[in-house]
C-alpha cells in the first residue's frame, strides 16, 4: 500500500517513473519503529507531456519490469508504472519475475506476447492469495487500457481485497492469463530465437 501511495505522489506530479523495480524501492525506518517505503532513482522518469527526453522507438528501462508498450518502443504513460508495479507484486509473492529468457530481447518479447502464469499455478500455497492474484494479473494486462485506469483505482481495489470485502473475481475468465488471445512465442519467433 505504501508503494502505491509513493508512486501516486509521482503520478500526481505528472511524472512516470519508467524503471520501477525492487532496486528502486527502499525501506527506511520511520517513527515508532515503523517501516517507510520510498521510491528512488527517477533517472529514467518522464514528465507527462514532455517530448525532450525520448523519441518514438527508443527503449528505456529494465527488461524484467518493462511494460509491453515500453518493450515495443511505443509511447508510455502512467500505466507503464502500473504494469511494473504488477511485476513487483508478482515477484513479492512468488519469489520470481513472470518472464525469464536468455537474452534482453527474449524477455522483451515475452512481455509483448506471452501471458504470465497466474501465481496460484506456480505453487499450491499461493492459492491463498485469492483475489489478490486478480489485482496482480490486471496490472499485468498487455493492453494499457485493460490495466487499472490509475493508481487510485488500484489502491481502492487493493484495500478492499486486503480487508476481505471484495471476494468476486476481478477479471472474467476469458482474460485471465491462461485464456488470453495472444499468440504463443513460437508463433511469433522461430524456435531458438531467444
Amino acid at each position: 500500500l505504501q508503494l502505491v501511495h509513493a508512486l501516486t505522489a509521482a503520478h500526481d506530479a505528472n511524472i512516470v517513473h519508467r524503471d520501477l523495480k525492487p532496486d528502486k524501492i527502499h525501506i527506511a525506518g520511520g517513527d515508532n519503529d515503523t517501516d517507510v517505503v520510498k521510491i528512488v532513482d527517477f533517472g529514467l522518469a518522464k514528465v507527462i507531456g514532455s517530448s525532450k527526453l525520448t523519441r518514438a522507438g527508443m527503449v528505456f528501462g529494465t527488461p524484467h519490469y518493462m511494460s509491453p508498450e515500453q518493450a515495443a518502443g511505443e509511447a508510455v504513460d502512467h500505466r507503464a508504472d502500473i504494469y511494473a508495479l504488477g511485476i513487483v507484486m508478482y515477484e513479492m509473492f512468488t519469489g520470481k519475475v513472470p518472464f525469464e529468457a536468455d537474452s534482453y530481447m527474449g524477455v522483451l518479447t515475452k512481455h509483448m506476447y506471452m501471458a504470465p502464469a497466474p501465481p496460484s499455478q506456480l505453487s499450491p500455497e499461493l492459492k491463498s492469495l485469492g483475489t489478490l492474484e486478480d489485482v496482480i494479473l490486471r496490472c499485468l494486462q498487455k493492453r494499457p487500457a485493460s490495466r487499472y485506469e490509475n493508481l487510485s483505482a488500484l489502491l481502492t481495489d487493493l484495500e478492499l481485497r486486503l480487508r476481505g470485502e471484495a471476494t468476486g473475481r476481478l477479471l472474467p475468465a476469458s482474460v485471465l492469463a491462461d485464456s488470453l488471445e495472444l499468440p504463443s512465442v513460437d508463433e511469433v519467433l522461430p524456435p531458438g530465437a531467444f
